[in-house]
Parts: C-alpha cells; structure tokens; sequence
C-alpha cells in the first residue's frame, strides 16, 4: 500500500500509523512463523471493498479498493497469510516453507470489487484479479503494482 507523508494508513479507516510501526509488527508475525507455525493461504475471500483513505497513484482519487475488513467487525481473517502468486514474489520463506505476506498487501495488490460501483460500506467480498490483471501487476521487483482493474 502506499505511503503518505511517512506514514501508512490503516485499511480504509482513515487512521495513519507509522510505516516502523507496521514493520514492527509484521516482523513480529513473521517472526513467530519461524518458530513452524503455518498460516493459511491467502484468499480474497478475506479482503472487503472499502474506500481507500490514500490517493490511487493511477487516478490521483481515493478509489474503491481491497482491504481485509475492519477489526471492528470481528471479520477479519489472520494478519499474515501464505502466498503462492506471481506479484508478491518478493515474500520471504520462513520455515514452513510458506511465503508470508501482510493481508493489507495481499488484498490491496491481489484483488478487485466485483464491481466498479459496489459500495463500500456493506462488507462486500472481492474477487481475484483475472490473469491480464495480475500480469499487468506484476513488477520485475517482485512488489507488484496498483491497477485499475477495469474501473479507471
């Protein structure tokens, strides 16, 4: 997800926390995974439409995006989820062999609305990305990118 004056806001709440703070505590995650815990893989089955509190880099709007749902809603899914694609492959391995991402990440460059006007306020589930979309998400880094997904 981008940064916005060296901070990262939390998935559509409209709260910025710091960027070290959010490393801190994926490393945290990850961490514990190297002790063999394994984690689920990552669905976005798990990511909520939501309006994104930044502004897309694509659009220079605040657009309809995927986010794992609110903790406020008591829907959410694990922090950390295994990944097996072609966009975040820069995930690192930890000992169960599972590439481990954030699910911010992982809803914010993995998935879609299922529609471009599906509101936002409804908990309404995302989709995956088509194979055109991921391979115009894909970067040579590794980190993928923002797309439009067909909606602008």
């Amino acid at each position: 997800v981008a940064a916005a004056a060296g901070g990262v806001a939390a998935a559509g709440v409209g709260v910025e926390v710091s960027s070290s703070g959010l490393r801190r505590r994926l490393r945290a995650s990850l961490a514990s995974s190297d002790k063999g815990d394994v984690y689920p893989d990552c669905s976005c089955l798990c990511c909520v439409v939501q309006r994104s509190v930044l502004k897309s880099a694509i659009t220079g709007e605040q657009e309809r995006k995927c986010f794992p749902p609110p903790a406020n809603t008591g829907q959410q899914c694990q922090s950390v989820c295994n990944t097996k694609d072609s966009i975040l492959s820069n995930a690192q391995l930890n000992a169960a062999g599972q590439r481990l991402v954030s699910y911010n990440r992982y809803c914010f460059a993995e998935c879609k609305p299922p529609s471009c006007d599906a509101p936002t306020d409804q908990m309404v589930r995302c989709m995956p990305l088509s194979p055109e979309e991921v391979a115009q998400a894909m970067t040579p880094g590794g980190n993928g990118q923002e797309i439009s997904a067909g909606c602008y």
